[in-house]
C-alpha cells in the first residue's frame, strides 16, 4: 500500500512549458562550494497530444532536467528531448509512435508502401528516450533494436552496455565505446561478445547488468519479449507491453562474461523465475561474483503503472503495489569447491583443489550438538588429474580438513547427484 495521499496523482501531471533559460533555486541549508558539475536526470514530463492521452507511465514523452552548481548556488532548467516521437506528436497534434503501452497512429506523411510495411516491421516504435542520455543509432551501426537503461563506466573511461539484436535469432549483445576515438560516439562502438537467448524468438527483458572488475553478470530473467507478436503489433494493434510475457515455471539463467576478452564463461548459474529492474552491486570477493538486485516474485508491478490507476487507484480510491525485494546472489567463478557463506556477515569459506570435483556435501550434527555448525560436513571428491576418488571430511565450522578416505585406484567412482546420512 501506498500513503493515504490525495495529491499522489500530482507525481504524474505533465509539465506545461519548458524552462530552457536556467533559473536560481531557494537554498536551504547549504551546497558545498567545491561542486561545479551538472546533474543531469530525465523521465517522462508530457502525458496528453491534442486531444489524445499516454496510458503508461512509462510512455511520456521525455523531458531532460539539469541542476547547475555554482559557488553555492545551484541553477534549473529543462527541456523536452526533440525525438521524432515529439516532433510528429507536436506537428499532428497525436500521438504517432507507439509507446509502451500506447498504440500510435499511423504517420500521415507514409507512403502507402511504407504503411503496408509498418504492418509487418514495427518501423512506429518510438525514440523517446526517457531512461538515459545515449541516443545513438545502434540499429543500424550494430543491428541492436534495445539497449539497457543503464550503461556501466569503467575505471579507464571505456563505456560498456548491453543490446538485443532480433536479426537471425535474438541474442543479448556486450557493447563498447572508447572515448576519444571519434567525435561520434557511436562510431566508437564495438561488439564485445554475443550471447545467444535460450529462445531466439522471445529475448529475456532486462533493465540494467553488472559489471565487477574482471567480468559482466547479465541475468537472463523469466520476462520474455514475444519478437513474432512485437513484429505483428500493427496488424494486432496491440502495445509494447501486450508482447511481455512471464513464465512463473521457467528458471532464471546468469551469464557471465570475461571483460577483457569477452569470453563468456562455461559457468552457468540458475535461479527461480524473477522479475528484476536494478541491480544495486556487483563485485568479486574470495573467488566469488556477488550481485545484488533489486527485484519481485513477477511481473505485476508493470501493470501498477498505468496512468489511470496512479492518478485514481482502483474503484475504492486506493493504490496497492508488490513490495519490492533485495537478494543477493554468490556466483562462484570456479565450481569444483566446496562453499560455505555466512549470511549475516556475506562472509565465505571455501574448499579446494586443482582438478578435484567435489559432490554435493552432507551436514552431520555432533550427538548432542548445542551450537550451530557442531558437526562435519562429508562430500565425495573426484580427481581427474590422479584419476582416483575419496571421501572429504571437513569441520563445518571452521571448514578445515579433518581427513578423507581414498578409494583405492583401482575402483571407478562416477559423479553422483544426492546423497542422506544414516545414523
Amino acid at each position: 500500500m501506498v500513503p493515504e495521499d490525495p495529491n499522489f496523482g500530482i507525481l504524474f501531471k505533465s509539465v506545461p512549458k519548458e524552462l530552457e533559460a536556467p533559473i536560481e533555486t531557494n537554498i536551504q541549508g547549504s551546497v558545498p562550494k567545491w561542486l561545479t558539475g551538472s546533474l543531469l536526470r530525465n523521465g517522462p514530463g508530457k502525458f496528453e497530444v491534442g486531444e489524445e492521452k499516454y496510458k503508461h507511465w512509462f510512455d511520456g514523452l521525455a523531458l531532460m532536467h539539469k541542476f547547475s552548481f555554482r559557488e553555492g548556488k545551484v541553477f534549473y532548467q529543462n527541456r523536452f528531448l526533440r525525438s521524432d516521437a515529439y516532433k510528429k506528436a507536436c506537428k499532428y497534434n497525436k500521438i504517432i509512435l507507439s509507446e509502451f503501452g500506447t498504440l500510435g497512429v499511423p504517420d500521415p506523411c507514409r507512403t502507402i508502401f511504407e504503411r503496408f510495411v509498418t504492418r509487418f516491421i514495427p518501423l512506429n516504435i518510438t525514440d523517446n528516450n526517457l531512461i538515459n542520455f545515449f541516443r545513438m543509432n545502434l540499429l543500424y551501426t550494430l543491428g541492436l533494436a534495445t539497449a539497457s537503461a543503464h550503461a556501466q563506466k569503467d575505471r579507464d573511461g571505456i563505456t560498456y552496455n548491453i543490446g538485443t539484436t532480433y536479426i537471425g535469432g535474438s541474442s543479448y549483445n556486450i557493447i563498447k565505446f572508447t572515448p576519444g576515438k571519434t567525435d561520434d560516439p557511436s562510431k566508437s562502438a564495438e561488439t564485445l561478445c554475443s550471447i545467444p537467448a535460450r529462445s531466439l524468438t522471445r529475448p529475456s527483458y532486462y533493465h540494467s547488468f553488472g559489471m565487477t572488475d574482471n567480468y559482466f553478470v547479465f541475468l537472463e530473467q523469466t520476462l520474455y519479449c514475444n519478437v513474432s507478436k512485437l513484429a505483428m503489433s500493427a496488424i494486432l494493434k496491440i502495445p509494447v507491453c501486450h508482447c511481455l510475457e512471464y513464465e512463473p515455471e521457467d528458471e532464471s539463467f546468469f551469464h557471465v562474461i570475461e571483460k577483457k576478452t569477452g569470453k563468456i564463461t562455461t559457468i552457468k548459474y540458475r535461479t527461480v523465475a524473477l522479475f528484476g529492474m536494478h541491480v544495486v552491486n556487483s563485485y568479486e570477493e574470495d573467488g566469488h561474483i556477488v550481485f545484488d538486485l533489486c527485484c519481485y516474485d513477477d511481473d505485476s508491478i508493470l501493470n501498477k503503472f498505468y496512468l489511470e490507476y496512479l492518478r485514481n487507484g482502483d474503484k475504492t480510491g486506493s493504490r496497492s503495489f508488490p513490495r519490492p525485494e533485495l537478494r543477493r546472489f554468490v556466483l562462484p567463478l570456479n565450481v569444483n569447491e566446496l562453499v560455505k557463506v555466512d549470511l549475516p556477515t556475506k562472509k565465505c569459506k571455501t574448499w579446494y583443489e586443482k582438478f578435484c570435483y567435489p559432490s554435493e556435501p552432507n551436514f552431520i550434527e555432533r550427538p548432542n550438538s548445542t551450537e550451530e555448525d557442531d558437526g562435519i560436513i562429508m562430500s565425495t571428491v573426484i580427481n581427474t588429474a590422479k584419476q582416483n576418488s575419496f571421501l572429504l571430511i571437513l569441520d563445518a565450522k571452521s571448514f578445515e580438513e579433518i581427513g578423507r578416505a581414498e578409494i583405492p585406484e583401482d575402483v571407478h567412482y562416477p559423479m553422483t547427484f544426492h546423497g542422506e546420512y544414516i545414523g
